[in-house]
This record gives C-alpha cells, structure tokens and sequence, in this order.
C-alpha cells in the first residue's frame, strides 16, 4: 500500500499528498538538504509557512530541482502579523518559493480575533479567484473559529491543519470538519517524534512500533493515515541520520499497516494533551501562551 493523495473538496481541484514534508522549525540553511532528501524519496507535497523563515532557500532549491511544478504540491500559510494584508503575505511566498501560484494557503493561526482572521481568510478566497491560489484553508482553528466562517456566508476551509496524534486526537474540531466537507491533516509534530515527550503514554506507542520492526514515526504516520489524517512529518537533514529518517517516513511506509488491534492500543494513548503541550510553537509564540490550559483551538 502506498500513500494517496486526497481530494479537497472545494472545487480548486487540489490533491493533496496523504504524507507530505514539512518544514517547520528547519534552519534556512538546512533546509535545503532536507528538501532534496524528500524529493528524492517522492515526497511531493511541501507545507511551508512565512513564519518559517525558510521559504526562499526552498525556492532556490525547487529552481535547481528537475521536477516538474505540476507535479507538487505548495502549501503556505498566512502569518498573524499580516492578516490585514494577506494578499501581499501571499504573493511574497509565492515569489520566495520561486512559483506562479499556490495549491493550498492556509491562515496560520485564529489569535489575531474574528474581525482580522475572517479578513484574511476573504482575502485568500480573492486569491483564489485570482489565480494566486487553488485552494484556502486553516491552520490551529478550533470548533468556535471554524463556525465563525459558516456563519459568516463563507465557504468552509479545505483544509484544518492541527496538532493531531494519539495523544491529542481532537474529536470535536475532526467531527466538526468531517460534517462540513473540510479535512483535517495532522501538522508538523515536532517532539512527538522524541521519546522525551511529555506524553505519559508515549511507552504503549513504542511498544506497537517495536512489534512491526517500525519507528515511533512510522507509527504515528500510520495512524494518521488510517484515521484519514494527510500528515506532514518533519525531519532536518544534518547527518545521515536525519536523511533516513526522511526516507522511513515516506517510502518506508509502503508496506506498513496497522492491524485492528494495534490501531486500538495507539488509539488507547490519548491524553487530550492540549496544542503546545508537547513543544510545538508552529504559528503561535511563548508570549501567546497564557496559561497551564492555553490552547489556541479554544478562542
């Protein structure tokens, strides 16, 4: 079994891939290198971010590469400070990832408040209709931000990009995105791929791992896919190590399954650990975080 894209549903024609790359909390001059480890292995699709500082060496590293545009697929997403000039925000990544548009844009984070976010997700629909983008979507939205668009007469995101795992597995905002045509893709995880997580049950995932001759990552990767969860596991390329890593988490991925059982026992590690929790800050800083129970899905 290999990875499928999935369709979103808003009439841009987008595919997207079920594992694509991303490139959260990857150093501009790394990112590179990891870029080109993904591609070589047939990751095609790169979730990307202003707000990752490293969207012009990805740029200069597509220019280079030999595949074909058509045959990838660019996401970006809108960070808080420019949600008031989204468009702009917008056709500056464009240019930094050397691209004539975007296959998915997504506003970065709910925690500017209704007026500015429900701005800038209008200005990336008139992207859309542009030509800038094929498809529009968020990233870190709760039930609450999400309703607020609905309500508003505008059409439900693409796509919700959250902290999703077996630890955090946000049965409302998936539910909430499965009623209204939206999918939900697990963000970058970051430390859930350390065994130094915060997450008391991360024991009973590596248990699973280590029963399929798999890694941790593999482990989650598989889960998200088989909940129906596009992911986008991250990795950096600063040794050999880190290259492997890329290549398991693609196409060593082929021929993993979860049986029934050990779907159960993963699904059994929730936590309802809140976003952040476990050390991911992707489209929020350490001065949003107000509080033990700070989560940015709860404004």
């Amino acid at each position: 079994r290999g990875p499928n894209d999935v369709a979103l549903l808003d009439g841009g024609g987008v595919k997207i891939p079920a594992i694509g790359f991303g490139t959260y909390n990857t150093k501009p001059e790394q990112v590179g290198k990891a870029v080109e480890a993904a591609l070589m292995q047939g990751m095609r699709g790169l979730d990307c971010a202003s707000a990752y500082g490293n969207e012009r060496e990805i740029g200069m590293t597509l220019k280079r590469s030999s595949i074909a545009r058509s045959d990838l697929v660019l996401t970006s997403k809108v960070a808080n400070k420019y949600h008031t000039s989204a468009r702009d925000a917008i056709l500056r990544s464009i240019q930094d990832l050397d691209a004539a548009h975007l296959d998915l844009a997504l506003v970065h984070s709910p925690l500017t408040g209704k007026t500015r976010r429900l701005q800038c997700y209008e200005q990336l629909l008139r992207c859309k209709e542009e030509g800038f983008v094929r498809s529009v979507g968020t990233c870190n939205f709760g039930v609450s931000a999400l309703s607020e668009i609905v309500a508003t007469g505008l059409p439900a995101p693409s796509v919700n990009q959250l902290e999703l795992s077996p630890f955090n597995q946000r049965k409302k905002e998936v539910q909430w995105c499965r009623e209204h045509g939206t999918v939900p893709s697990s963000a970058s995880w970051s430390k859930l791929s350390n065994k130094e997580t915060g997450a008391k049950n991360w024991p009973r995932l590596t248990e699973v791992a280590s029963a399929k001759g798999a890694t941790p990552q593999q482990v989650l990767i598989a889960w998200s896919l088989q909940r129906g969860f596009p992911c986008n596991p991250r990795a950096a390329a600063e040794n050999d190590k880190d290259v492997e890593t890329i290549r398991q988490n693609f196409s060593g991925m082929r021929d993993l399954v979860l049986s029934s059982s050990e779907l159960a026992s993963v699904d059994s590690c929730e936590e309802g650990l809140r976003s952040g929790a476990l050390g991911r800050r992707d489209g929020w800083s350490d001065e949003d975080v107000t509080g033990s129970e700070w989560d940015p899905t709860l404004v």
